[in-house]
Formats: structure tokens, sequence, C-alpha cells
């Protein structure tokens, strides 16, 4: 996104009371509550960087937010959502401790599903965002709500 940011596009995020199931975690890494912590894993060479401080807390994420978020992104040509790295950016920013996630595509959907911890647990999230090109087929002629319901 070059120097954009995803705040010049949906506004900022809401503002949270720091969360107190991040206590052991700031502490062992000696942490003050910073929107970002760089992690090093030295058995396995890599350096991670962990929202911990901006956005939803891990174990209570909007959903409903990231799909819209990510729907509008992708109809502004910000984010490409078969980029596995672009949506992983995007919810690192989004969500505290996002610490895995696996996208998979079906015609016209995106399929995000991803994992986050804190000091009491690890938390599985999932959420579908269509494309554009998806967008309308519930609003068709003759499509009936019990037939876009599965009613």
């Amino acid at each position: 996104m070059s120097d954009e940011r995803y705040e010049d596009f949906l506004g900022p995020l809401p503002k949270f009371a720091p969360d107190p199931r991040q206590a052991s975690f700031l502490g062992a890494t000696g942490a003050s509550e910073t929107s970002q912590r760089t992690l090093v894993d030295e058995r396995l060479g890599k350096v991670e960087t962990s929202n911990v401080g901006r956005g939803w807390s891990a174990s209570a994420p909007d959903l409903g937010f990231l799909q819209g978020a990510m729907e509008e992104l992708v109809k502004l040509g910000k984010l490409d959502p078969e980029s596995r790295k672009e949506v992983a950016q995007f919810l690192n920013w989004a969500v505290q401790r996002v610490i895995r996630s696996t996208i998979s595509h079906d015609p016209g959907v995106t399929n995000v599903h991803f994992w986050t911890k804190d000091d009491l647990g690890v938390y599985g999230h999932a959420f579908m965002a269509k494309h554009e090109s998806a967008r309308g087929l519930e609003s068709e002629p003759g499509a009936s709500p019990e037939a876009s319901t599965g009613g």
C-alpha cells in the first residue's frame, strides 16, 4: 500500500483499554502497551512483528468489521484478496496477536481463517469476504429470500 495506511480508507480503529489478558506476554517481552512488538525466534532464525496494542483483542475480534473492511479495501484496489501477505498484514493491523492465518479462495470469495493468542488461550476465527464480482448475487431477479438463506 506504499505510504497509504488502512486508516486512510477505513477510518481509525476503535480505541480499547489495555487488554489485561496480555500482561504476562508484555512482561516477558519487556514491552509496554505499544502498537507493535518485535519477536525474535533464535531457533527458527526469524523475526516477527506482533500487534499487542492496536485493534481488537485476540479473544474478541469484530469479524463483521474485518469482513466489511476487507471487502471495501478490495473494492478500492488497496488489497489483493488472493495475496496471503496482504491479507495477513491487514489482519495484523486490525487484531492483536495473530499467530497464524490460512487463506483459501472460491469463485468470488476469499475464505479467511486465523488464530490469535493471549495469556489465557488460543482462539480460532473465520470469515468470508466477497469480491466485487460476487456482490449482488443474492438480489438477482427471481431469487427468493429462502434460496439466499438456505431455508
